[in-house]
């Protein structure tokens, strides 16, 4: 399941190079909010988890052409076999908070590659687990593919690392659990005062000639 949801993420990626024109910017002060799709797989102690979905609300900020800021509130699911009930599948919900720095590599291009790390608040639980709060760090990267200067859409991969041991509501070994997580984000931007005012000088200007 994995394989294939990277296998239509990748081919998402490819249709958008072939048919988007070339006018994106990560302009400073560039300000979007959008909505959030998610892919999760839990990487723990039982064998063979399922890749379950969910989504959220995605915002970012420009501090400088090449680094931004970052977050997600996202509402993620994974599931796995119940170790305590033999065939019994466990979905286990995770709500979190998210922030992290990117560092945006192509920030004057249509399509700009970037890196993320971060860090989120988050709170899991499950039928096997009561619920509880935890701090998990995050990296991963992606594509920003804009559509105009106003609209973009994002396809990420994250790697994330928890504070426990105890999502799967097994305790094996020494190590933390942890979880892959594949994300398709559509942005809608707002500019700096710096952008607005010079769109509508040259708008005032436009109109002078022809009028």
């Amino acid at each position: 399941m994995a394989t294939r949801m990277l296998r239509y993420a990748l081919v998402a990626v490819l249709l958008l190079l072939l048919i988007v024109p070339g006018m994106g910017q990560m302009r400073s002060g560039k300000f979007g909010v959008g909505v959030a799709g998610t892919a999760s797989l839990l990487q723990c102690d039982i064998k063979n988890p399922t890749m379950s979905y969910g989504g959220g609300l995605s915002l970012s900020y420009s501090i400088t052409e090449a680094l931004g800021i970052r977050s997600t509130f996202v509402f993620d699911q994974m599931k796995y076999q119940s170790y305590y009930t033999p065939g019994t599948e466990i979905t286990l919900n995770v709500v979190s908070a998210n922030i992290g720095l990117s560092l945006d590599m192509m920030p004057n291009s249509t399509i700009n590659p970037f890196l993320t790390a971060g860090v989120g608040r988050a709170l899991f639980g499950s039928k096997e687990t009561p619920s509880t709060f935890d701090i998990h760090f995050y990296g991963g990267g992606g594509f920003d593919i804009f559509l105009s200067e106003f609209l973009s859409v994002t396809v990420s991969g994250e790697y994330v690392m928890t504070g426990s041991d105890y999502y799967d509501a097994l305790k094996q070994n020494s190590a933390n659990d942890s979880y892959a997580r594949i994300g398709l984000q559509v942005r809608y931007y707002f500019f700096d005062q710096d952008f607005i005012t010079k769109l509508l000088e040259a708008l005032k200007n436009r109109y002078k000639g022809n009028s």
